[in-house]
This record gives C-alpha cells, structure tokens and sequence, in this order.
C-alpha cells in the first residue's frame, strides 16, 4: 500500500487551451518531487468520458508511478445533465478515490503545481485519520511552466477568513486518510456542475467530525491561470458560460449556505451518497502506463 494516492479527473478535449501541456506540465513537476523528496505514492488519473476520436489520455501524457481509469461515454451518459457538459469532476474523482490504493488520498486538479515546501511536508510522514487537510491557491501567470521564478509570477492568493472553514478553491487539495474517504463517502454525487461541491465536502466534513489542518505558506500549491478555470467571482462573468447557462443545474451561493446551515442543525453522524458512491458497481478499466491491468 503506498503512503499517499494523488487523484485527479480529466479528458483529452484541450479544456483552458493546451490542456494536454498543462497536464504534463503538472505531471512532469509532480514526478520530479515525489523522486527527490522520496513521497512513496500513486497518482490516479481519471479519464472521464473520453472524447470519440481522441487518444485516451494515458496516450497523450505520462507520469510516474500513474494508473489510468478509464469512465466511458455510456456511464457520463446516464446523467441528466450529460449534453450540457462532458466531465462530472466530483464523481470523476469520487471513482479515483474509491479505487485509490494509498493510505492517504489527495484530490487536485491537473493545472495545479505543488511547492516544494508542500511536498517536502507530506514526505514527513505526519498526516493524521480525522483531519481534512487543505492547502492555499496561488495563482500564477498564464504560461507559467514549472516552479523556477514562480514567486514572481502571481496573480492572486486564495486565503480563508479567520472564522470560516478554508473553501476559497478547496477542490484544488483536499487530503484525507482513506478510512475518512470511505466513512464520508466522499462528494456528493449529485446531478450538477461541480462549482461548490468542494465546499460541500469540507463542510460535510467538519460536521461528521473531522478537524480541518491548513498547511501555512509557504506550503501551497499554485494554479496556472487559464481560459475556463475558477477565478474568484467568475461566477458573475458573462465569460463562464457554464455558471450562467440557466440551462446547467448548478448549486449557487446562497444554495451553498442553506446547505451549511442544514449539516449545522444534524445531530450526529450523517450521509449524502449511498454505500455504492464513487461508481463501486460498475467495473473500470485500467492502463499503467502503456500495460493494460484491467
């Protein structure tokens, strides 16, 4: 059993511009670490209703220590809302964390580059059962390709308020020992575009006891900036069509705090995906690298 499973969801449908380049980029940074800090760990890689005509993503990218799990068209299609967009990323990840092999899952995204800080820390050894883990987003200039001058390279910085929970881009690590995975049942698989979800999920947490850990700067990872990518208050741009498409169910706001305020008022533990979450009846198929493992 490895340490640590790094999960991520994703297709071969060039999402932001040069997604393949910035998935490799991500891929590329992330051997290097796990090899110098000496992380023993897996990275999943959820390749979620593949495009017809493209190349799977475990042919167009590479990646230490990788297994490919392929969801295809016919599962995405059993969604209400599958013609409105191509990737359920919660439930992508919910299929990569249910087969993650770690003893510890971490849940990112394929723009997000880790600092070396943060990776020296998990190479520690330290993480504890009953903690959700997160660490703060530093965006960085469009193009950025590796960590080399990367301090002057930002953008912005996604921090918490010192009475809240830290959600400002929550989905870009969260880090929870497997048996929490499991007993939470991981995010909520509901028919919806994936904004809030994260959130969802750190609250859920919280409430069904885990204890929240923000590692501190400079332990952070940083997000290349893209076309399509979250942005505070992208919400509100005609630019995002997907957050203003009235036609994609999608969780708003204020639907996020009449959420929090319900998992407030529940006594003791609760659930909000079934026993069989993260696509546990349906089989998956499987590439190491260029082997099939199925």
């Amino acid at each position: 059993m490895p340490y640590l499973s790094i999960v991520v969801a994703s297709r071969n449908d060039n999402h932001g511009g040069d997604l393949t380049g910035r998935t490799q980029m991500c891929f590329d940074s992330l051997s290097r670490q796990l090899k110098r800090f000496g992380v023993d760990a897996e990275v999943i890689v959820v390749d979620w209703n593949p495009p017809a005509g493209n190349p799977p993503l475990s042919e167009v990218v590479t990646c230490d220590n990788s297994r490919f799990i392929t969801v295809p068209s016919d599962i995405h299609n059993r969604y209400g809302q599958a013609r409105n967009f191509p990737l359920f990323q919660m439930i992508a990840k919910n299929a990569g964390i249910r087969r993650a092999r770690g003893e510890f899952i971490l849940a990112t995204n394929v723009d997000i580059l880790f600092s070396d800080e943060l990776m020296e820390e998990l190479a520690k050894k330290n993480l504890q059962k009953g903690m959700i883990y997160r660490a703060y987003r530093f965006d960085v200039k469009k193009g950025t390709t590796s960590l080399d001058g990367i301090k002057n390279k930002l953008i912005r910085l996604n921090l918490s308020h010192a009475d809240e929970l830290c959600t400002n881009a929550c989905g870009d690590f969260q880090l929870l020992h497997r048996d929490d995975w499991f007993r939470l049942r991981g995010y909520f698989e509901g028919d919806l575009f994936s904004i809030h979800i994260d959130s969802v999920f750190e609250y859920h947490a919280y409430y069904n006891g885990c204890k929240e850990f923000v590692f501190s700067p400079s332990r952070v990872t940083y997000h290349v900036e893209h076309s399509g990518g979250w942005v505070p208050g992208i919400e509100k741009s005609k630019e995002y069509n997907r957050m203003n498409d009235v036609k994609v169910k999608k969780l708003s706001y204020e639907d996020l705090l009449d959420i929090i305020s319900l998992f407030r008022k529940q006594q003791g533990p609760f659930d909000y995906n079934k026993e069989n979450w993260g696509l546990a009846d349906d089989i998956l198929g499987e590439v190491n690298g260029k082997i099939n493992i199925v």
